[in-house]
């Protein structure tokens, strides 16, 4: 996958995510709406909060391991 995949792969992703918030559905609920995977909704999502998470609790997180 080149850098160009993975920015098209991300900003697809947040899309849904924003919908999903905007609906009031559950993950599972949107994922079944929206003919997802589940188990890749929920990657994404995890993925994209900590790409959003401030430099010192990634710093704080990466000690505990």
């Amino acid at each position: 996958m080149d850098m160009s995949d993975a920015t098209e792969g991300a900003s697809f992703w947040q899309s849904h995510i924003a919908a999903w918030q905007q609906s009031g559905l559950t993950q599972k609920a949107y994922c079944e709406q929206q003919e997802l995977r589940y188990s890749t909704f929920g990657y994404w999502v995890r993925k994209l909060r900590r790409a959003a998470e401030p430099a010192t609790k990634k710093k704080g997180r990466a000690l505990c391991r």
